[in-house]
């Protein structure tokens, strides 16, 4: 293949907190012999088990060799070095290529407390906000990705991915980090070294089926939500507080274990991690928010009989009067979101120093949503909360209390 990829390396705002910048001019790498995606911001902190990672080895060692994989696995997944674009006489956004495509990488040196910011203490939301590049977006086009990689001297490093989640989802944003990394662990040993079939992306979109032309729908939804305006800036204005605190949450087997055991005894019911979790979040969340109180048997109940209808009707029938129920919310009822899945692995992505020592979907200060995603143990659930203070003091309260309570 004869694509080549830029990777620019761009000032860091130097008005972000503890952070100063590092500078490289644009790289040209290669082309591989082969080859051919909530944005999605996520943050990865890599374990700081290495004293070696002062900036001389990193500038001269470490940052290459992820520059390097990174163009490599760019030619795999081309469509995030291209630009996501709404022209006039198309009636839905497209992505588009070009041969002078770049992806912004920002390198920059954090004087930030590594541990503070890789803990799942409760801190404000705003600390980890600065190891998050900006991804560029216009009213008719927008970067698909970019990134940012802050050392932390004699402590570890943390990766930072800003993504469309118009151009792709979760799913394909785990195989893109997965297959940089794999390629990065790579290097030296092959001069061009090839992805594993399961890391492969699949570009044909002719598979999908779209009979009812819910695609259409969901385009003109967001120009009518937009005023009838093609628009494709990120939206920064979800009504929460930016004020708020994040923490991290977890649970593990046997917790998961216990309330299997302790819901099921009061009805048969087939229970899954994922509808466990999202009961005992939600009934903590709602209790936090001083609203009704609901045992997490209830609804869990109500979670597990909505997925077995979805399952039995497949997941697009009943999609449109789905999006009216969104675009009609009665008012006084709270809309409360969840991103990500216990089933996520980003936790497994390894760039050769070992698995991360930290994940975390930076979007939810924005979104309001709660995030899941498995353990760095590989053996619990992570859950992400955004809150204000005082609900948050008190989530943890009833959060903890409940599972001393199992």
């Amino acid at each position: 293949m004869s694509r080549q990829l830029a990777l620019q390396d761009l000032h860091y705002n130097k008005s972000c907190p503890n952070t100063a910048c590092q500078h490289n001019g644009p790289t040209k790498p290669r082309p591989a012999q082969h080859g051919l995606l909530t944005s999605l911001p996520l943050v990865f902190t890599l374990t700081p088990d290495h004293a070696d990672h002062a900036l001389l080895h990193f500038n001269s060692h470490v940052l290459p060799q992820l520059k390097h994989s990174l163009s490599l696995a760019l030619l795999h997944y081309l469509p995030l070095a291209g630009k996501l674009t709404w022209p006039p006489h198309v009636h839905i956004p497209t992505i588009s290529n070009a041969p002078d495509d770049t992806v912004s990488l920002l390198v920059a040196e954090s004087s930030a407390d590594f541990n503070r910011l890789s803990g799942d203490y409760i801190r404000k939301s705003s600390e980890s906000r600065h190891l998050i590049p900006e991804l560029l977006s216009y009213d008719d086009r927008a970067s698909c990705m970019a990134l940012q990689i802050a050392l932390f001297s004699n402590q570890g490093l943390c990766i930072g991915v800003s993504m469309r989640h118009a151009v792709l989802d979760s799913i394909s944003a785990i195989a893109f980090m997965k297959s940089w990394a794999y390629l990065c662990t790579r290097l030296g040993k092959r001069q061009y070294p090839s992805l594993l079939p399961e890391l492969t992306p699949f570009f044909d979109r002719t598979v999908i089926k779209d009979p009812v032309g819910l695609c259409s729908l969901y385009s003109k939804n967001w120009l009518d939500f937009m005023g009838n305006q093609r628009n494709l800036k990120v939206l920064e204005d979800f009504g929460v507080d930016r004020n708020s605190v994040r923490a991290t949450f977890k649970l593990n087997v046997e917790d998961i274990k216990k309330f299997e055991e302790k819901i099921s005894s009061s009805q048969p019911l087939h229970l899954s991690t994922f509808v466990v979790t999202c009961a005992y979040v939600l009934v903590c969340l709602v209790k936090a928010r001083e609203g009704e109180r609901k045992r997490v048997a209830t609804v869990a109940v109500k979670i597990s009989n909505i997925i077995r209808e979805i399952d039995g009707k497949g997941l697009f029938e009943g999609a449109e009067e789905t999006l009216d129920k969104l675009k009609n919310w009665e008012e006084g009822e709270e809309r409360i979101s969840m991103g990500g899945s216990n089933k996520f692995t980003f936790c497994e992505v390894d760039y050769g120093w070992g698995r991360p020592k930290k994940v975390e979907i930076i979007s939810i200060d924005r979104t309001g949503a709660f995030a899941l995603s498995r353990g760095g143990d590989g053996n619990s659930i992570e859950i992400g909360m955004v809150l204000s203070k005082h609900e948050m003091e008190i989530f943890k309260s009833l959060f903890v209390s409940g599972l001393q309570d199992l």
